[in-house]
């Protein structure tokens, strides 16, 4: 039974990565190569490449899940929502700046692991939790 604090982040370090390699492991080179790559249009192409509208941002904020747990900024996406047009506009702004540069921040590709208990099982084995990540927004 592990006690100290460094002792239990290090198995659940170790447990999350076995499950990492297995997954790996389970898709094959032949299974990946046989997806097949869908064509996309010139006119799809070139929207895409567009920086985004705020029609764009208004409707993806819309389709985001409320009442979610925030990631490491601490930022929920209700308070993006009730940020109403200045709120729009500000994340455009942030938007068009992360696509100019071509940079996102540092802290948008890490993210909170949270092991939780399935409700069965030994509570010291943690093949019994299920591991959720907390994304930021």
């Amino acid at each position: 039974m592990l006690l100290r604090s460094d002792e239990k982040l290090e198995r659940w370090r170790e447990h999350f990565e076995e499950l990492l390699v297995n997954v790996n492991s389970a898709v094959g080179t032949h299974t990946i190569d046989s997806i097949s790559i869908p064509n996309i249009s010139t006119l799809e192409i070139q929207r895409q490449d567009k920086i985004p509208t705020l029609e764009e941002i208004q409707l993806a904020l819309s389709q985001m899940k409320s009442k979610k747990a925030p990631g490491n900024d601490g930022i929920i996406v209700d308070i993006l929502k009730a940020g109403g047009t200045p709120g729009l506009i500000w994340l455009k702004e942030l938007s068009v700046e992360i696509w100019e540069n071509e940079r996102i921040p540092e802290n948008w590709s890490s993210a909170i692991l949270i092991p939780l208990f399935k409700n069965k099982g030994d509570k010291t084995s943690c093949d019994n939790y299920r591991g959720i990540c907390l994304l930021n927004v």
